[in-house]
């Protein structure tokens, strides 16, 4: 029996996945269970399109970047070329995730007659839609976040959390610096970079370069030449005129120079 659009149909067949697209932004009216469990079939269809071919590229990818990791456990780096067979499996992923933004609409509608068929407000669709995307792409991302430790490269601050006494290096690490660094660890010191250590340090079998460094001539500073001066010469020595007077002139006179306390004035009994 044909049921109009309108209305619900109940215990509706495969054909709830056409009506599904038929009623594509339809928010009037009801939904029967049998609609809403064959839009949702609908809906996790177009997401396996969508985003399927993405997950299969991605997961080969990294299935290929594992072999390389096991063939040469020293090439998984955050700039490694390996890391391409990735990209198109990410790319494919965000493809889909964009398309399927074009199932929301009737997702929401279609959860919004289902609501009023039970009775409640459509408006709650928004909390159950919303609500179980955001928590979709919340998982999504943490699950591939949890994948960032394996392009970390080795580090020679792992030397800390080595128990063995004969460890397996990577052949970029050098034993003599990993031994000094795993001593400092034990001893409970932070100790010097091993940078430092490789520079102060001849470790055995270790010959360094002497350095021949070119003699540089320095150019040398023109040295100025001051005018010489001439000094004015010094005028000779000056010769004071004699004064007019003398002690003859006193004699002349009849005066007798005193000395002023025994002058005509001054006290005799002093």
């Amino acid at each position: 029996m044909d049921v109009p659009l309108d209305q619900p149909h109940y215990g509706i067949g495969p054909a709830g996945m056409v009506r599904f697209l038929r009623k594509y932004a339809t928010f009037r009216g009801r939904a029967s269970r049998s609609e809403f469990w064959w839009g949702q079939l609908t809906l996790f269809a177009a997401t396996m399109v969508l985003l399927g071919p993405g997950l299969v590229v991605a997961v080969v990818g990294y299935v290929d970047l594992m072999r390389q990791a096991i063939e040469n456990p020293y090439s998984t780096s955050s700039t490694d070329p390996a890391l391409d067979p990735l990209l198109p499996g990410f790319g494919l992923l965000a493809l889909g995730s964009l398309l399927s933004l074009a199932f929301l609409v009737p997702s929401i509608a279609l959860t919004w007659r289902r609501l009023q068929d039970a009775g409640m407000h459509g408006g709650l669709a928004f909390a159950f839609i919303c609500g179980s995307w955001a928590a979709s792409y919340v998982v999504t991302f943490a699950g591939l976040a949890s994948l960032v430790p394996g392009f970390l490269p080795s580090s020679l601050r792992s030397a800390r959390y080595e128990q063995s006494a004969t460890p397996v290096l990577p052949p970029t690490i050098d034993a003599a610096t990993w031994h000094l660094t795993r001593a400092w660890a034990q001893a409970g010191a932070a100790g010097p970079a091993p940078q430092q250590w490789q520079a102060a340090q001849q470790w055995p079998g270790q010959q360094w370069p002497a350095q021949q460094w070119p003699a540089q001539a320095w150019p040398q500073q023109p040295q100025q030449q001051w005018p010489a001066q001439a000094w004015p010469e010094q005028s000779p020595q000056q010769t004071w005129p004699q004064q007019p007077w003398s002690q003859d002139a006193w004699q002349q006179t009849g005066y007798q120079p005193t000395h002023p306390e025994a002058g005509p004035y001054s006290d005799p009994q002093r």
